[in-house]
């Protein structure tokens, strides 16, 4: 029975390194296999030397969208992310968690941000293709979870 129970987290060990196969010194970007919320993805990203993504141009996006049709968890109907942007400081001006900069290039949604309820202030991609949301921003209650991208710094 003993063994049994280490072969069991032998087994859970090795599927969550081959799920995290995204994650190493030869990627920009990583997908951890971790679903937490918009701080849980940020101090996550931190503790391993990365910082959540900061996609402040067009080829940045494609990059991590490119990267991120190739983790085979992605192969579903429905994926989203949670980048480095936030209006947590002041309402409404978006700024990258890691640096403070403002956020300049944008991938909103069509009607977004709205801070829907007074209490949407983080920012996740949004892939869901019978949406017709492809990789686009989306402002979302920073609790929620979901899974995330970091950056490597």
């Amino acid at each position: 029975m003993n063994l049994l129970l280490k072969l069991i987290a032998f087994a859970y060990l090795l599927s969550l390194v081959a799920s995290q196969e995204k994650c190493n010194n030869e990627n920009k970007y990583c997908f951890p296999n971790v679903v937490t919320n918009w701080i849980g993805a940020a101090e996550y990203c931190a503790r391993n030397n990365w910082r959540l993504a900061i996609l402040d141009s067009e080829q940045k996006q494609q990059q991590v969208e490119a990267q991120a049709q190739g983790v085979d968890a992605f192969q579903t109907a429905k994926v989203e992310l949670w980048i480095g942007a936030s209006d947590l400081a002041r309402e409404g001006k978006f700024v990258w968690h890691a640096t403070g900069s403002d956020v300049g290039y944008a991938n909103w949604i069509a009607g977004k941000p709205d801070n829907k309820d007074g209490h949407e202030h983080c920012v996740h991609l949004w892939y869901e293709p019978s949406r017709l949301f492809k990789w686009y921003w989306n402002d979302v209650v920073c609790g929620s979870t979901r899974r995330f991208v970091c950056e490597k710094v």
